[in-house]
């Protein structure tokens, strides 16, 4: 699936990567339940090896407040 554009974000803010581990490996940030990206999120070793991830997953939940609703 995927997303084209986020409205709002700075060109190269965004990037629509892919899980490289877990149980949605290979799967778009932008097609992750909910749910799995607050687990994420709150993960310690998430925060301390994945900086990156961390960021594109505040990016995606910001989003899907902001135009999800």
């Amino acid at each position: 699936m995927g997303r084209k554009i986020m409205k709002g974000l700075k060109p190269g803010e965004h990037k629509d990567m892919a899980m490289s581990f877990g149980k949605y490996k290979g799967r778009l940030i932008c097609d992750l339940p909910d749910d799995y990206i607050f687990w994420l999120k709150d993960q310690d070793w998430v925060k301390d090896n994945y900086p990156e991830l961390l960021k594109q997953l505040d990016i995606e939940n910001k989003f899907r407040n902001t135009y999800k609703k």
